[in-house]
């Protein structure tokens, strides 16, 4: 992990909530689960002492599905981690102060 903390911009990091798959089906998009999901991981991960979330961000599929998948968290505050590509092939990391 110290590779990461490196390039985490928050002066404090611990104790770390992660955030681990979230996925709503195609046909329910855009109606605000995905955003009330998150939302409650912040709430709920606050409510225990978190001072850092922490993701990777999943997806199946083209480059412009994980492309937007980046963009919608970066609108719920979320902040990418500069990574190295392995391959011509990044797995996107990212993070928020709670």
């Amino acid at each position: 992990f110290n590779f990461y903390r490196s390039r985490i911009s928050a002066s404090v990091i611990w104790p770390m909530a992660v955030l681990l798959d979230v996925e709503v089906p195609h046909q329910l998009r855009c109606q605000g689960i995905g955003t009330r999901v998150v939302q409650q991981f912040v709430n709920v991960a606050r409510g225990k002492g978190a001072v850092l979330g922490f993701l990777k961000v999943g997806w199946i599929g083209a480059i412009a599905e994980r492309d937007w998948r980046v963009a919608w968290y970066q609108r719920l505050e979320w902040h990418l981690l500069p990574i190295p590509q392995i391959e011509g092939f990044v797995i996107p990391f990212m993070f928020r102060e709670l």
